[in-house]
């Protein structure tokens, strides 16, 4: 079980999504001389940032925690 103090860290962080143009998450088209512009502006990239930070997060738990396990990314 996901704990409640990690709950509401996702709860608040989607609040934060809810008032973003729906059309800022489509998936920009490749351009190597604005790529780095992309990253900071791109509700689409912000978007990935995030879940990616929580999956990491619910992931390292669930495994270290639930599962006992070690974590070795260091070696994968």
């Amino acid at each position: 079980m996901v704990p409640l103090d990690l709950k509401q860290q996702i709860t608040k962080d989607d609040l934060k999504f809810r008032d973003i143009n729906p059309n800022d998450f489509i998936l920009p088209r490749y351009n190597p001389d604005t790529d780095y512009l992309e990253l900071t502006k791109s509700g689409y990239f912000r978007t990935l940032i995030f879940l990616r930070h929580y999956m990491k997060i619910a992931s390292d738990y669930y495994f270290g925690v639930e599962c006992g396990a070690k974590d070795i990314d260091l070696f994968v």
